[in-house]
């Protein structure tokens, strides 16, 4: 324990050390969580790691502070990186204080791309705006990845307003039907 103490630090972590540091340190998450935001930026290709280790951060809203952050800042997170915070937002940062502030930074990041912005939409929640946000691409009559998101991200809605918002979207295609007649049973 001492030796990964020791590791977290070092100024410049190696990609195997943060990968050890990520397996062995679930008990002991508030070590880790102070360097969370440096190890997303410059380990990249650990974002699945780093959501896994998520689970074990117990207060949510220093989580949540971390990522807000990191996303406030100027750095190129990749859209796959994205794509994972989308997956922290989802388990574990929807019932924060800074959750809409890290939606609206994730959805609205300069490399968000379609699959990151299709997994906020289909975060099963009415607050922050994803109601709204999904609702224009419900009545925009496409068959994308975004309408199809958003379609799944209505599951949660009562039956008559989730049926009701996706008569529309059933219309316009064979696959928006497809998902429609699942949605609605």
């Amino acid at each position: 324990m001492n030796y990964i103490l020791e590791l977290l630090k070092k100024e410049n972590l190696e990609e195997e050390d943060v990968e050890l540091v990520l397996t062995i340190m679930g008990e002991y998450p508030k070590e880790v969580a102070p360097r969370l935001g440096d190890m997303i930026v410059n380990f990249p290709h650990l974002i699945k790691s780093i959501y896994g280790f998520c689970k074990f951060i117990e207060n949510k809203d220093e989580l949540a502070d971390i990522i807000l952050n990191l996303l406030s800042q100027e750095n190129n997170l990749q859209e796959f990186q994205l794509f994972w915070v989308g997956w922290i937002i989802e388990s574990h940062l929807i019932n924060t204080k800074n959750a809409a502030r890290i939606i609206d930074l994730t959805f609205n990041h300069r490399n968000a791309s379609v699959i990151s912005r299709s997994k906020i939409l289909e975060i099963g929640d009415a607050r922050y705006g994803l109601s709204e946000l999904r609702a224009q691409y419900l009545g925009a009559g496409q068959s994308d990845w975004l309408s199809w998101s958003s379609a799944v991200g209505s599951r949660t809605l009562s039956a008559i307003s989730r049926n009701h918002r996706l008569t529309y979207f059933g219309k316009s295609s064979q696959m928006n039907q497809l998902i429609y007649s699942v949605l609605t049973k």
